[in-house]
């Protein structure tokens, strides 16, 4: 029974370690594509790519230009490297788990890792969300620049579930300094 369990969270750790794997590998790429090829009501609209992408292009109809578009990628990109770190240690954290080991010093950094990128993504998503309403206005007609900050519920749901699982981390972190303490006594 202990084995088949074991079998099983092996097995479940691979698989998430290879969608964290195209989770971090598929970041840039997706970015890319949608700066690259997307039109200009996409890229305007912010719907579609809202997860990937920050709200705040506000170039006028017309000027999206090859520039325009590698601009707009390189400050995506600046969430989008916070979200690439935090998956690299979730393939890490996976990886643990599939040789069952849930509760080392380094699982609970991997996952403490994880949940910092997740709260720093949050943040970032407005942050650069302002850069990238001022990068792409800046050619704008007189009037018709701005730097525009945008935080809606994505971003605070993000902040706070990563907080959570920083507390999680947090725990983990005392429980295991805890049972070496006890263990040391014994």
């Amino acid at each position: 029974m202990v084995e088949m369990k074991g079998k099983k969270i092996t097995r479940i750790s691979q698989a998430l370690r290879m969608l964290s794997w195209t989770g971090l590998l598929g970041t840039p790429f997706v970015v890319g594509i949608v700066w690259f090829t997307g039109n200009e009501s996409l890229l305007l609209s912010g719907e579609a790519t809202h997860y990937l992408i920050p709200h705040g292009s506000s170039f006028e109809s017309g000027r999206l230009d090859l520039l325009m578009r590698f601009k707009g990628f390189l400050i995506s990109m600046i969430p989008g490297l916070a979200m690439m770190y935090g998956f690299l240690h979730l393939t890490r954290l996976f990886e643990r788990f599939g040789r069952l080991e849930f509760f080392t010093i380094d699982t609970v950094r991997h996952f403490r890792i994880f949940a910092t990128m997740v709260v720093a993504v949050g943040i970032l998503m407005p942050i650069s969300g302002a850069l990238l309403s001022l990068a792409t206005s800046l050619g704008n007609s007189p009037g018709n620049r701005l730097v525009s900050v945008t935080a809606g519920d994505s971003e605070l749901a993000t902040v706070f579930l990563g907080g959570v699982m920083l507390v999680i981390a947090y725990v983990m972190e005392q429980g295991k300094q805890l049972v070496d303490d006890y263990q040391g006594i014994v």
